[in-house]
């Protein structure tokens, strides 16, 4: 996932990349559904799924972890 985000990151002209999850029952704040999600932002916002740089990606993700 680090060698990916690295490349996101090198091709984003603001540093804030979109980061999504796919496939899982999230139980988010803003996200609350018993329906399995295909598509959803890591960051637990639909209006911002952006995150700032790899450390922002990296954090996301582990973040979300305990919720879905």
């Amino acid at each position: 996932m680090v060698s990916v985000g690295e490349i996101l990151v090198n091709y984003d002209y603001d540093n804030q990349v979109p980061v999504y999850g796919f496939g899982c029952k999230a139980h988010l704040p803003l996200i609350n559904t018993n329906q399995t999600l295909h598509c959803f932002p890591i960051n637990r916002n639909p209006e911002a799924p952006e995150v700032e740089g790899l450390g922002g990606i990296m954090d996301a993700y582990s973040n979300v972890l305990t919720q879905i």
